[in-house]
């Protein structure tokens, strides 16, 4: 399992996902993502909306790769929301 995340701090990480399991019932799912990691990604919605993420490299730092992500919702071409 690979695990991308916005905070670059491993322990960080670590504490965030027991902060979050304290608030599930036991047994539980929680779904992180349904895409890959890194690449462009598109979902047809109902009503003829399609969600999209897009992703730019930016600059790879000592320990990590930086990303720019856009999120955006559109029917028929046109952008709903971003």
């Amino acid at each position: 399992m690979e695990l991308v995340s916005h905070i670059p701090d491993v322990q960080a990480n670590y504490q965030g996902f027991k902060n979050l399991a304290s608030h599930l019932r036991t047994g539980a799912w929680f779904l992180l993502s349904i895409q890959k990691s890194g690449i462009d990604f598109e979902k047809n919605l109902p009503g003829g909306i399609v969600y999209s993420q897009l992703i730019e490299e930016l600059e790879n730092k000592v320990d990590y790769p930086t990303r720019k992500k856009s999120y955006l919702f559109k029917k028929d071409g046109e952008i709903l929301a971003q």
